[in-house]
């Protein structure tokens, strides 16, 4: 349980520290046929806030980036399967 803990906390720290760029989330959405606002729920952020990063005005800072880095790794995975 501990070594579990300490394992996602480091993932965390990992990921704060880790800058998605705005093209690899246009790249990704697009690869998925996904809009913005769908994309944007399946994250947890308002449309507004993803269009912000997708255009590359504002990047995602924080804990979002764990979040942003298991959606793409999930949709990725989606895509391959369905190759």
């Amino acid at each position: 349980m501990e070594d579990d803990l300490t394992q996602q906390v480091h993932d965390e720290l990992k990921a704060a520290q880790t800058e998605v760029e705005a093209k690899d989330l246009r790249n990704l959405r697009a690869r998925a046929e996904l809009s913005q606002a769908a994309m944007a729920r399946l994250i947890g952020v308002s449309a507004s806030t993803y269009a912000n990063w997708d255009s590359g005005t504002s990047y995602p800072k924080g804990p979002v980036v764990l979040k942003i880095l298991r959606v793409m790794n999930e949709i990725e995975q989606q895509l391959k399967a369905a190759k």
